[in-house]
């Protein structure tokens, strides 16, 4: 089973990481991508940051990650349309806020219209959490105020920002909790996330881990695939004694029907790792292919030495290569040294 979480396993001597550090290698490769001048990885990364997405949520690192793709793509491409534009009006949309809190927005029929200076496309940036996506706004619009406003008609979005406003900029944490609550009540996945990692991360009491699986449980419920994940760990690390595998396969399965990858990656590495009539090679297979065909770099170099060993599937030492390959160009070292491996022991010709 999962070691706090960091899986690792071994070919002919060399070893592969594990979902934590496949994590970290992607990251890590779009931010050298970024580097070079890839306005897409820029805008990828920022993307992450801002949705939280198989890493810690991060505004004002992915407002920052906006900023550098739109300077890549001269403020003309479509990347910068994410970020500025030069319209008199704007729809304030919120992005991956789950399908349910989606369309009570819809049936509220209420948007927030922000309106810019067409001679100052780089006015005003909203700090830390007020937009997924960098809006930009004239400096006398008392956004807070529009979001109170909508938050008291019953709009969950509008609250969950408040709650952003109330943590991020004013550091008020009580006040933050009560917006976040307000949105999770009226539907909102990201507030009811939000919630629950407070009360796991940063709230110190002996009994805080039951008060955030209630929260996790109803993010997850409404879609939120973060938060399916995060209660998996809980009860696979068993964080304030509440260890129970089978209930956090059941999660990762939710999550992965959802197509998270990194949930797919996760419950076919547990298939693999199990013991007895517990593991399932077959499973596994068909979860890290998933996860692989997503683009969860691990998963690809997990099945590619299924394929080494034969394990639920007929060894190929061509198809190994090929997705090693993809776990390699990834950036994890440890893949690459296994193709190096695999190329001097002649299991196939390079």
């Amino acid at each position: 089973m999962l070691n706090k979480g960091l899986l690792k396993w071994v070919l002919v001597g060399g070893f592969v990481s594990g979902i934590l550090g496949a994590k970290a290698q992607d990251i890590k490769s779009l931010e050298q991508a970024c580097e070079r001048g890839d306005a897409k990885s820029c805008m990828e990364l920022g993307n992450m940051y801002a949705e939280g997405k198989g890493i810690k949520q991060d505004y004002a690192k992915a407002i920052s990650f906006y900023k550098k793709a739109c300077a890549l793509a001269n403020t003309g491409g479509n990347q910068c349309k994410m970020f500025v534009k030069k319209d008199r009006k704007r729809v304030l949309s919120h992005k991956n806020h789950g399908q349910k809190s989606m369309a009570l927005q819809r049936k509220q029929k209420h948007s927030t219209v922000s309106t810019i200076k067409e001679e100052q496309p780089s006015t005003t940036v909203l700090s830390a959490g007020l937009s997924q996506e960098g809006i930009t706004i004239e400096k006398n619009i008392n956004i807070k105020e529009l979001y109170e406003k909508a938050c008291n008609m019953g709009n969950s979005m509008a609250c969950y920002k408040l709650g952003e406003i109330s943590y991020y900029i004013n550091q008020d944490l009580q006040k933050a909790l009560e917006n976040y609550q307000k949105a999770c009540n009226f539907g909102d996945p990201n507030g009811c996330y939000k919630l629950a990692t407070i009360q796991a991360e940063v709230i110190s009491r002996e009994n805080r881990y039951i008060k955030a699986i209630e929260f996790y449980q109803r993010a997850c419920n409404l879609g939120n695939t973060n938060a399916c994940i995060d209660l998996a760990n809980i009860y696979l690390e068993g964080k304030g004694n509440q260890r129970n595998i089978p209930r956090a396969m059941d999660l990762l399965q939710k999550a992965c029907s959802m197509d998270n990858p990194m949930a797919c990656a996760s419950l076919g590495n547990l298939y693999i790792e199990a013991k007895g009539d517990q593991r399932n090679y077959s499973k596994a297979v068909e979860l890290l292919r998933k996860a692989c065909d997503g683009g969860n770099a691990f998963a690809c170099g997990r099945l590619g030495l299924m394929y080494v060993n034969g394990n639920g599937v007929m060894r190929d030492y061509s198809k190994a290569v090929v997705l090693l390959e993809k776990d390699c160009n990834m950036g994890n070292a440890l893949a690459c040294a296994d193709l190096g491996n695999i190329y001097s022991l002649g299991l196939v010709e390079k």
